[in-house]
């Protein structure tokens, strides 16, 4: 039985899921350094912010290495959301569902 797979749409699936995984990215990013610091340095909460934070102030030291966490979720995003796409495909025309 020849399969009829729509490639375009898991490739678009695919493109889309590496997208959509930004946002959340660029929320979670300071809490994802915070949390770094605490584990690395051993601070308290209040000590970590503060030495993210800096003198002077400069809140952008909370997306340090934003970019390559970026990447990373498109990297890992993107072939996620294809492949379930195309084994919603495969299901969906084996199956009948």
């Amino acid at each position: 039985m020849p399969l009829d797979i729509d490639y375009s749409a898991c490739l678009l699936k695919g493109l889309i899921g590496g997208i959509g995984a930004i946002p959340g990215t660029c929320g979670s990013h300071p809490f994802d350094v915070i949390k770094i610091r605490m584990q690395v340095k051993g601070d308290k909460l209040a000590d970590a912010v503060k030495t993210i934070y800096g003198n002077p102030g400069r809140p952008q030291n909370f997306y340090r290495g934003f970019f390559p966490a970026i990447e990373q979720r498109l990297i890992t995003r993107g072939p996620m959301f294809l492949a379930s796409e195309l084994y919603t495909q495969l299901v969906q025309q084996n199956t009948g569902l």
